[in-house]
């Protein structure tokens, strides 16, 4: 077991999978009614010999397809900061620079936006401490005994957990998707099942041991009214835990009080100005992803557009069939996906300038915005032609790869004109 800053995204492009999406979550919804949404006004907050639930813990409503991991840290940061206020979740966007740079994999068509948010940097910025569990190995009485031990320990210090779990799968019909709410994620269609990830992000709030129950904030169900402090039974919840591959099987993250006083805000913006700066100029270590052959910045756009040009997409495109059984029509449906969460990075943050009154930085970011939704229209272009005959689609695709070349410029000119 060890304590160590975990890339999702790096521990899914192992496994071939990759980081979540609401379908996920809406379908997974705790193996069916086991899970019970509670009327938070009669709840009882305690820290009790065999119940704990906090109270106070921020509830925030995933605002897009990819985002579980970040409003649910988000949660945890609220809670140990006292912010609790719906501004503060795009807020915590800007502050971990999310909107800001460019991460791409060589040769993969794979543009790698962030996923969760990066625990180790915010702590530092606000004074506090991170920890993360990644334990690994099989499923076992002694890996679960040993997860609820953690969570019990972080509760009873009065700090949420950051968790993850899978879900139970959804229901395919003539090629489109549909949770049990009958909800049509219809970003997915077109993915193998085994392709997909499994993985979604939420948050501990509470456990009882005496009645086996665990509380959670999932930030999927908001929108339904639901999601807040819901009780899930221990038996479902373990089921949920144990689908999870090794490398988020039993995993947890928790932010804990710092040694030293709160940092004021005028050392928070610095901190947040240089990282931005940090991300915008292509440094490594301003990104959360390490993985081998991943470019930052303007090289990162470069290196998109290098393998755009026909020859090159063609090349990947037969590649990832090969050697990861991957369709091409998959191949551009995860393009697409990963650059429309840029776009919503930028969307998120876009709320935090309009909350502050920022307009020059409102203006810039609505500006990158409009870019990434034209290399996204462009995308569905492309998915719409591969959903069909392949061969029609490689003869008619280089017009469209040669107009996203040209946004991909035309962002790497926007990032180097960023209003500092």
């Amino acid at each position: 077991m060890e304590h160590r800053e975990l890339s999702p995204t790096k521990t899914f492009a192992r496994s071939g999978r990759i980081l979540p999406l609401l379908l996920l979550l809406a379908s997974g919804r705790a193996l069916g009614a086991a899970s019970l949404p509670l009327d938070t006004k009669n709840l009882v907050f305690e820290n009790a010999e065999n119940r704990v639930l906090l109270g106070d813990v921020p509830y925030f409503i995933m605002k897009g397809r990819l985002d579980c991991g970040f409003t649910a840290g988000a949660m945890l940061l609220g809670k140990l900061t006292g912010k609790t206020d719906n501004t503060f979740y795009p807020r915590v966007i800007y502050n971990a620079a999310s909107a800001y740079g460019f991460s791409y994999l060589e040769s993969s068509l794979w543009p790698k936006p962030a996923g969760i948010l990066p625990g180790s940097w915010l702590a530092s910025l606000y004074g506090l401490r991170y920890e993360q569990t990644v334990p690994g190995g099989q499923k076992s009485d002694k890996a679960w005994d040993d997860y609820l031990t953690r969570v019990w320990g972080y509760l009873k210090k009065g700090t949420p957990v950051y968790t993850c779990r899978g879900w139970p799968g959804a229901r395919e019909t003539g090629g489109k998707i549909f949770t049990s709410l009958a909800f049509r994620p219809f970003w997915w269609e077109g993915i193998d099942v085994e392709h997909r990830a499994n993985n979604h992000f939420l948050v501990i709030v509470g456990l009882d041991k005496e009645k086996g129950h665990v509380f959670v904030n999932d930030p999927a169900w908001g929108w339904l009214g639901m999601g807040k402090y819901e009780r899930i039974p221990l038996e479902d919840f373990r089921q949920l835990i144990e689908q999870l591959g090794p490398g988020f099987r039993y995993w947890t993250s928790a932010f804990l009080p710092g040694q030293t006083a709160a940092p004021d805000e005028t050392r928070i913006q610095r901190g947040t100005r240089q990282r931005i700066d940090d991300r915008l100029r292509g440094i490594p270590e301003a990104y959360l992803e390490d993985s081998p052959g991943t470019l930052y910045g303007c090289k990162a756009l470069a290196a998109l557009r290098k393998d755009l040009e026909p020859d090159n997409f063609k090349r990947i495109l037969r590649n990832k069939e090969e050697f990861h059984g991957m369709s091409p029509y998959e191949s551009v449906t995860y393009m697409g996906l990963w650059l429309g969460q840029y776009s919503f990075l930028a969307q998120l943050t876009i709320e935090h300038m309009e909350a502050t009154g920022r307009a020059a930085e409102l203006v810039w970011l609505s500006e990158l915005d409009v870019l990434y939704r034209k290399l996204s229209v462009h995308n569905s272009r492309l998915r719409a032609l591969f959903s069909k005959d392949r061969s029609k689609a490689l003869a008619a695709c280089p017009p469209i790869l040669t107009e996203m070349r040209e946004v991909t410029l035309q962002i790497e000119r926007h990032l180097e004109n960023y209003p500092r």
